[in-house]
């Protein structure tokens, strides 16, 4: 028997419903803190965004879901800017090539300077590139062979 001290526990569910209620609220939040952390916005004003304090940011950040998520989110940004970079990147090197032909010197000399560096700095980020992803698979081929070796004796 409940003293009458003691509020009785709810019987039609209205925990379940307060909590659900709670889970929501706090989804809602993360949303809004998801997405202000992964456009670049310190804990502060994350926080404030999403009505938490800064401390409970980086104690939201501890959950492994969480940092996850952010981080997809992160590389989905990056990989969007990415994106808009290489399509823009057409236009770029046309005025670089225009700017060769320029009747100002400097303007010639800067121009060839910049395609010249940039030509070096992607040749060296494509060797890169190709060297890592090699490397990386590697591991992987190794795993291969001796699975096929262990299977043929």
């Amino acid at each position: 028997m409940v003293s009458p001290a003691q509020p009785e526990p709810p019987q039609d569910g209205a925990a379940d419903a307060q909590h659900s209620e709670t889970d929501r609220r706090r989804a809602a939040g993360d949303e809004v803190l998801l997405d202000a952390l992964a456009t670049g916005l310190s804990y502060l004003e994350a926080g404030e965004l999403a009505g938490l304090s800064a401390r409970t940011v980086r104690r939201r950040l501890t959950a492994p879901d969480f940092a996850a998520e952010l981080a997809r989110r992160r590389a989905m940004r990056v990989s969007d800017v990415t994106g808009r970079l290489v399509a823009a990147s057409e236009r770029a090197v046309q005025v670089l090539l225009e700017l060769l032909e320029s009747q100002v010197a400097g303007e010639r000399l800067r121009s060839a300077e910049l395609i010249l560096n940039m030509g070096r700095r992607f040749r060296s980020d494509t060797d890169i590139d190709v060297r890592l992803s090699t490397l990386e698979a590697r591991p992987a081929q190794v795993a291969a062979r001796n699975v096929a070796a262990e299977r043929a004796s």
